[in-house]
């Protein structure tokens, strides 16, 4: 009896799998030239709740110093400046581009 061999696959994807086509992120257009990026796929979605969620619990546990309205202001805006950069870059990365910026892109 000779044993069956199997094909190697390629085996299940990874859970955030970057090397996709799909967009994650789509644009909306307001004022000009400025974008507003919305979550289509669940990779999106993911992101965009993974980021308010560490916003939230960043700013819960300044706020719970019990410090003044304007030190907490002020200790939580780095963390949301790095936080947006992130968002910006991701949905930049992996959305799509806007029609409206293909003069601007070339």
């Amino acid at each position: 009896m000779t044993p069956t061999y199997k094909q190697p696959s390629d085996g299940p994807k990874p859970l955030l799998d970057f090397s996709g086509t799909e967009p994650w992120f789509r644009p909306r257009q307001f004022w000009k030239y400025w974008a507003f990026y919305y979550p289509v796929s669940w990779h999106g979605w993911f992101v965009s709740l993974a980021c308010m969620l560490g916003l939230g619990i960043i700013f819960l546990s300044i706020a719970a110093t019990g410090v003044s309205w304007r030190l907490v202001v002020l200790r939580f805006l780095p963390f949301l400046i790095i936080i947006l950069i992130f968002y910006n870059q991701t949905t930049l990365k992996r959305g799509e581009w806007p029609s409206w910026w293909t003069r601007r892109r070339r």
